[in-house]
């Protein structure tokens, strides 16, 4: 949305004058708001947002899959069968702007929604088709979605399509699985938005070629991306987004409107420099078959405080209190996420070397946890409280100056973290600069697991010294695991993709559906 791009409100007030000019030129023609199953005699002047062809061994035959969008921004679905293609397909092209009238109106069964509209159309024989001046139909054509606001949503719907727009930080190398017998690639990259949020994204088969492909050209420019159609899905309360069959659009460092004006939000040094860090797909990462099957080695706290070998180390226990009420966020860079330091009316980052105009409000809670052999101080970073919490650090302050008058006052909802229980993977780090080095340590947080499942692997084995022997149901979860590390802000453990039968045609293509699980692990870059 215009918006969520930064347009200027003298844009925007241009683009509304535009719309109801369009408006009150409508004439004999509807909005797509009004389009039902009633009749078959409507007209409509819309612009072909995406159009696709799917092949003829496809569910339902080949056809043309169709986004059309009117004046008032408003999509529908279009659908041409065999039958019909050679009537429209030279007739029908992708960004044009056409009046059609005299087709059918159905309801939109799809699994997967390119729009939010009840119905679909269909052509058939008596549709006509008939170029008209562009400028009737605006040209933004996105519903971009603020990564922000998406990774606070409590419910998402992960059968709605949606548009995203970023920087690519990071890219894992492609992965091949065999799926129902059938060979499938996926790649995993890391998204951030001009705040400094950052998102998933999982390529398929052909978006992956795409990718490498411009990215071997032009290996020493950082890549931006639109990913047009892409499907939400959330594992753990984090949300990633992933290409849909062939419905998606991949669009890289193009020169349309909406991603020229993406990039001008980013610095003159972003976006003329920067190259994308390519990551190993298995490198030293617990699969989730490892960490189901017990056998990730859990350290007890009271040996963890004693040693002073730097590494990863899991710890089984519970959050007994929390340490600094008073410093319980922090306001961060928006490129490091580290600390800022306040400089006149505008803010240092030091690991960067800028000054910013802002800095992004994150959590920090020091919280003491608890197993049988002792205690320790553990730093819970933004995304392992906004697991916990459902809300963004700002948003709470917000809510809490409303409540109190002072926005400086320790938020109750904080307390949320006391008595979870998880299974903690830290970082041990040595402060090997320090002239009295005695081994001193600081227990940053990396991921955080509260699932119930894995859990009662590791308490199992707690209790009675076994293994996963009796915890049949759980072992057969984890039939396929591979490793996969995301990004140095976000690491994703594993994906397992499990298979789902669909009935339906069109977006849901012959394939089942890919459902993705796994343990989200967050390296926030403290």
């Amino acid at each position: 949305m215009c918006w969520m791009m930064g347009i200027s409100g003298e844009n925007m007030a241009k683009k509304l004058s535009r719309t109801l000019t369009i408006a009150g030129n409508q004439g004999m023609y509807s909005f797509l708001r009004e389009v039902d199953h009633i009749k078959t005699t409507w007209a409509v002047k819309v612009k072909v947002v995406r159009a696709y062809e799917l092949p003829p061994q496809a569910r339902g035959g080949q056809r043309m899959e169709l986004v059309l969008m009117d004046s008032q921004g408003e999509k529908i679905h279009g659908l041409i069968k065999r039958p019909q293609l050679g009537l429209f397909r030279s007739k029908i092209q992708e960004n044009g702007v056409y009046a059609i009238r005299e087709f059918l109106v159905m309801d939109n069964y799809y699994t997967y929604k390119a729009t939010t509209h009840a119905y679909l159309i269909e052509f058939y024989g008596k549709t006509v088709v008939k170029d008209i001046n562009p400028d009737v139909v605006p040209n933004s054509v996105f519903d971009f979605q603020q990564f922000e606001v998406l990774q606070t949503l409590r419910v998402v719907d992960d059968k709605q399509l949606m548009d995203v727009v970023a920087k690519v930080l990071t890219k894992v190398t492609p992965q091949n699985h065999v799926i129902n017998g059938k060979p499938e690639r996926l790649m995993e990259l890391t998204l951030e938005d001009a705040d400094g949020n950052r998102l998933g994204c999982t390529l398929w088969n052909n978006y992956i070629d795409q990718f490498l492909d411009y990215y071997e050209d032009h290996k020493e420019d950082p890549i931006f991306v639109i990913v047009q159609m892409c499907r939400p899905k959330r594992y753990k309360g984090i949300i990633s987004v992933t290409t849909c069959y062939d419905a998606s659009k991949l669009i890289i460092n193009g020169n349309t409107t909406e991603l020229v004006d993406f990039m001008a939000q980013f610095p003159a040094e972003e976006r003329d420099n920067g190259t994308l860090t390519t990551l190993a797909a298995n490198s030293q990462l617990e699969s989730r078959e490892d960490i189901l099957r017990g056998n990730v080695s859990i350290t007890m706290i009271a040996d963890l405080v004693k040693t002073t070998e730097e590494g990863m180390y899991w710890i089984l226990g519970d959050v007994v209190s929390i340490e600094n009420i008073r410093e319980w966020c922090y306001l961060s860079c928006n490129t490091c996420n580290k600390k800022v330091l306040p400089e006149e009316d505008r803010f240092l980052c030091v690991s960067c070397n800028l000054t910013l105009p802002e800095g992004i409000l994150r959590y920090k809670i020091t919280v003491c946890v608890m197993d049988d052999s002792g205690h320790s101080s553990f730093t819970l970073w933004d995304r392992e409280c906004l697991d916990i919490l459902g809300k963004a650090a700002a948003k709470l302050r917000k809510e809490v100056e409303k409540r109190t008058g002072d926005a400086n006052h320790f938020p109750e909802d904080i307390e949320a973290v006391i008595d979870q229980r998880g299974l903690f993977k830290v970082q041990l780090k040595s402060r090997a600069e320090s002239n009295s080095y005695k081994g001193s340590i600081s227990y940053g947080v990396i991921s955080m697991i509260t699932d119930q499942e894995v859990l009662k692997v590791y308490e199992t084995q707690r209790i009675n010294g076994k293994g996963l022997e009796e915890l049949s149901d759980v072992e057969k979860s984890a039939s396929t695991a591979d490793n996969m590390e995301c990004s140095t802000g976000q690491t994703k453990i594993v994906e397992v993709y499990e298979l789902e039968q669909e009935q339906e045609d069109g977006i849901t293509p012959t394939q089942s559906e890919r459902k993705s699980m796994g343990f989200e692990e967050d390296e926030n870059l403290k």
